[in-house]
């Protein structure tokens, strides 16, 4: 079996039968479809993007600078036509693949949301950290502030599909430079009607909440209230020691020697090895970390921006993940809070398809029972 190279150039063998774990036997996971295309069972990697999920945006390398030998007044006429292209596809009302009524009817009217329904997520920017006061105590609290850039589908995978499992659709955010991508991301994008986007995520969800590719998605998916769940990358600290990773005490500063810094050994006599699990120096952030349970306190429309109670990870125009919070214990699912004392109405589905610009659905902005505002009146306990 020839062996294939890792991420660092590294030989890595791809997984043979006989060789896998019983968990992965039980779960096929000798047919598991890979992010990229390794071959695993024959190591004839070909190290392709899969094709469920976007292809690279990045250009090439060498990369070079599109303007260096253009002069301002035609480097101001490229800019305004690819401006001119976004803002032509961001007006659209209804998606280029929706060719007749059939479709319209088909893909762009709402659907009964059941009990094992799952949703398409947003993509949105932390754009900054702020306070607000509870309304029923009065207390001072940590809110996070996310905005909600253009937000639209790219492709749609049903069930059979993508993994046999569930359903998923990819959604792309915000209005990227084409010239600073490469010509096949941007014509990943114009296939599916809509402008080149600026990030790409791909959110798991069930057939019945199928989006045809093209369709926006925009605030009206959420409502004040609803508890969504977010995945971000965290900020990245580097390689840091024991002291500033584990708050480890470290050793003596002496004039004639000690281990400062360090923490010791590492493990115990007569043993051949470092015991799983011991904290030592290492790489800190830059990972995916999910913030779960989230409540929604206020929405502005217009700017689209949205107020979460509590911190996330990530640092400010870090690129957020949204998806409905699902878990079943605190009663904070969609299905639990409408079955249950709450009788919450059930979130719009597979989205909203109202238009985002018009007042009469979409007021300025609004709030929260927990989210004091300024025009309220002062908390008074008796």
């Amino acid at each position: 079996m020839k062996n294939r190279q890792g991420q660092q150039q590294s030989p890595v063998k791809g997984i043979q039968f006989g060789q896998q774990t019983i968990n992965s036997l039980i779960k096929g996971g000798e047919f598991d479809k890979t992010f990229r295309d390794t071959e695993r069972d024959y190591g004839t990697a070909i190290q392709a993007r899969s094709p469920l999920f976007v292809p690279r945006a990045k250009l090439a390398a060498p990369r070079f600078v599109w303007d260096e030998t253009l002069t301002d007044e035609n480097k101001f006429l490229v800019e305004e036509k690819l401006r001119e292209e976004s803002d032509f596809l961001n007006q659209k009302k209804l998606p280029t693949l929706c060719e007749n009524d059939e479709d319209e009817e088909l893909w762009m009217a709402p659907k009964e949301y059941n009990e094992h329904s799952l949703r398409v997520g947003l993509i949105g920017k932390k754009i900054g950290v702020t306070n607000y006061w509870d309304q029923k105590t009065g207390f001072r609290k940590t809110c996070t502030l996310i905005q909600i850039p253009d937000n639209h589908v790219l492709r749609y995978f049903p069930k059979d599909e993508f993994n046999g499992l569930t359903a998923a659709c990819i959604v792309g955010a915000g209005d990227g430079m084409g010239l600073m991508k490469n010509e096949v991301y941007n014509q990943y994008c114009r296939d599916a009607g809509v402008p080149i986007k600026s990030k790409c995520f791909r959110f798991v969800c069930t057939e019945d909440a199928a989006l045809l590719p093209g369709t926006r998605i925009h605030l009206g998916h959420y409502r004040p209230g609803d508890f969504v769940d977010f995945r971000v990358k965290s900020v990245g600290y580097g390689h840091l020691d024991a002291m500033q990773r584990w708050h480890a005490g470290g050793g003596p500063e002496l004039d004639r020697g000690g281990f400062k810094r360090g923490i010791g050994a590492i493990s115990s006599e007569g043993m051949a090895g470092v015991i799983r699990g011991k904290k030592m120096a290492g790489k800190v952030g830059n990972t995916f970390e999910n913030a779960r349970g989230r409540r929604i306190l206020r929405i502005n429309y217009k700017h689209q921006v949205i107020w979460v109670n509590g911190r996330i990870p990530g640092h400010l125009n870090q690129w957020v993940q949204i998806r409905d919070h699902m878990f079943m214990r605190k009663w904070r699912q969609p299905w639990q809070r409408k079955t249950g004392t709450e009788k919450r109405e059930l979130p719009p589905f597979p989205t909203c398809f109202k238009d985002h610009h018009d007042s009469d659905n979409f007021p300025g902005e609004a709030y929260d029972t927990e989210y004091s505002k300024w025009t309220d009146e002062s908390i008074k306990f008796k």
